[in-house]
């Protein structure tokens, strides 16, 4: 892990995964303009673009975290350990139940 892999991570698949869904909605909308598409699949296509308008707005805010995190250039030492290392990472990533508990 080094200080711009967050940045990596952004450019080589968040972006283009966000592009990609993107696409895929916009091809979604034109085809419900259709005046010839069958009910039943007009139904499937509203169900998808609802799914994909989730998608897309839960990666988007994922971006936004992972922009500012990744502005901060993060990394990490191995020998600290995961209960030190991992939190760096909130909200990026979902807490583990128990990290934080003190040891006895």
């Amino acid at each position: 892990m080094e200080g711009d892999t967050l940045s990596k991570l952004h450019a080589d698949y968040v972006h283009p995964y966000i592009g990609k869904l993107e696409r895929e909605f916009s091809d979604i909308e034109k085809d419900l303009e259709r005046e010839d598409l069958p009910t039943k699949r007009r139904n499937e296509l509203l169900k998808l673009s609802k799914t994909l308008r989730g998608k897309i707005r839960e990666v988007k805010e994922f971006e936004s975290e992972l922009v500012k995190m990744a502005s901060a250039r993060l990394t990490f030492d191995l020998d600290n350990g995961v209960a030190t290392n991992y939190p760096k990472f909130y909200p990026l990533v979902e807490p583990i139940k128990g990290l934080d508990a003190k040891e006895d």
